[in-house]
């Protein structure tokens, strides 16, 4: 779900920060791991280069563990090859 109006930010809040990325790329790839590990989350577009993602209360900690998890995983990613072992064929 995605909030372009106010923000989830009193202490009354059912929900936690947990992530604030400037790249829509980014937020696209933290959103499709938390939808991966069925992590329910919202986002809030603060404005064009500012986006925030929020979860339900309690989830705070699950939320980092998958994206922390997605980032050791993915550190090497996209491999780089020396150019002598990519397949060129002739």
């Amino acid at each position: 779900m995605i909030d372009q109006e106010n923000p989830a930010t009193d202490n009354t809040s059912p929900e936690e920060l947990v992530a604030r990325v400037f790249d829509a790329k980014h937020l696209n790839t933290l959103s499709l791991v938390l939808s991966a590990a069925d992590i329910t989350h919202r986002i809030r577009i603060v404005s064009n280069k500012h986006m925030e993602i929020y979860v339900a209360e309690g989830l705070g900690g699950k939320a980092h563990q998958e994206i922390e998890a997605y980032t050791v995983e993915n550190e090497n990613w996209p491999l780089h090859f020396e150019k002598s072992l990519v397949f060129q064929p002739t």
